[in-house]
């Protein structure tokens, strides 16, 4: 295909086959080249099929159709921004259960839990509201692949935790016999 072949079968796929755009020239082109020609055949027939197959426009329809719509869209970037946030907590639940900056970590304060325990209890909650407002302004300067890194380190946290859970119960449960 020539370089007026293709300018020309662009120009009549922009305009449905009209020929009313091309030059003199292109419309000299169009009536001697039988692939503009077909070409110029296939765009007025897709012309009038759309014609026919598409409805009228009306103003009603559309917002009828849109308003539809609407809360599909809501939902699906809702569930878009599910990973991310998933993502983004198993991050802060690593961060706080392994001891992570700036608190000591809940794991740390499992077994002190006691009448005056809430106490440590409220103060590392504060800690891990530091933590959280670190990690959420830390996000937006770190490249994509560190909150990936961030994921499997808090997944290991949480096999950690479930570890140490059971070697805790083991030991508690053995101390009461």
């Amino acid at each position: 295909m020539t370089k007026i072949c293709t300018s020309v079968q662009e120009l009549l796929a922009a305009t449905g086959g009209e020929t009313s755009e091309l030059s003199a020239g292109e419309r000299a082109h169009l009536d001697n080249c039988a692939a503009c020609s077909a070409a110029r055949e296939r765009e007025v027939r897709l012309a009038r099929l759309l014609e026919t197959a598409l409805p009228p426009e009306d103003a009603s329809f559309q917002e009828a159709v849109m308003s539809a719509l609407a809360p599909r869209r809501r939902r699906r970037r809702a569930l878009a921004l599910l990973p991310a946030a998933a993502a983004l907590l198993l991050t802060l639940a690593g961060t706080v259960l392994l001891g992570g900056v700036p608190a000591g970590g809940l794991f740390a304060q499992v077994p002190a839990w006691s009448s005056h325990g809430w106490v440590a209890l409220a103060a590392t909650a504060h800690d891990w509201m530091i933590a959280v407002n670190a990690t959420c302004r830390a996000m937006a300067l770190l490249p994509p692949l560190v909150p990936i890194a961030a994921v499997a380190v808090s997944l290991a946290g949480l096999l950690a935790l479930l570890g140490a859970a059971r070697r805790w119960r083991a030991v508690h449960h053995s101390g009461r016999r």
